[in-house]
């Protein structure tokens, strides 16, 4: 596990930047993280299309998107959300960069491209032998944090506008969704 001591609640970053489903595969963790660290404030940085999933979710207080900054106002944002912990559920070289150039003190990842040679917290996994679900490797992260690391399927939080929204669309569409 973590090899520093946080503090009483820490801020923590969870990072995945990339892909729509990859981030929904990271709700678990999230959802695990956010046991361990209930007291904290939780921030997720990602991508700005990924951002809606996120945005209504109990455990995280904020979301940053990623692709909204230059590198060196990222940094900046990062560094002023004084964050002792950086889980890197992906590691891709302009986020890793910018937790490192922030001075995030505990900055944990999957140790499988050199770029996490950035992070200072490796967590050996080998993604690319498919040996697990990616939503395992990243329970996985939450494990090396502390966490739980208790599974269950990804949830979705929804605004009651939206709920609507899509209830009126299956309608539209000649489904009868469940009243709910």
């Amino acid at each position: 596990g973590i090899s520093v001591n946080l503090g009483a609640n820490p801020n923590v970053l969870l990072i995945r930047p990339d892909k729509i489903g990859d981030v929904i595969l990271t709700l678990p963790a999230v959802e695990s993280i956010g046991r361990k660290f209930a007291q904290s404030r939780i921030t997720f940085l990602c991508s700005s299309y990924t951002a809606p999933l996120l945005e209504n979710h109990p455990m995280i207080q904020e979301v940053i998107c990623a692709d909204k900054y230059s590198f060196s106002s990222l940094v900046n944002r990062i560094r002023s959300g004084q964050f002792r912990l950086a889980v890197h559920f992906y590691v891709e070289p302009r986020t890793a960069a910018a937790t490192c150039f922030a001075r995030v003190p505990v900055r944990v990842g999957p140790f499988s491209k050199a770029v996490a040679l950035l992070l200072n917290e490796r967590v050996a996994q080998h993604r690319s032998r498919v040996e697990k679900h990616e939503a395992e490797y990243n329970l996985d992260l939450a494990r090396y944090c502390g966490a739980d690391g208790v599974s269950f399927p990804p949830r979705i939080y929804l605004t009651e506008t939206e709920r609507l929204k899509g209830k009126a669309i299956l309608v539209g569409l000649g489904f009868e969704p469940e009243s709910r």
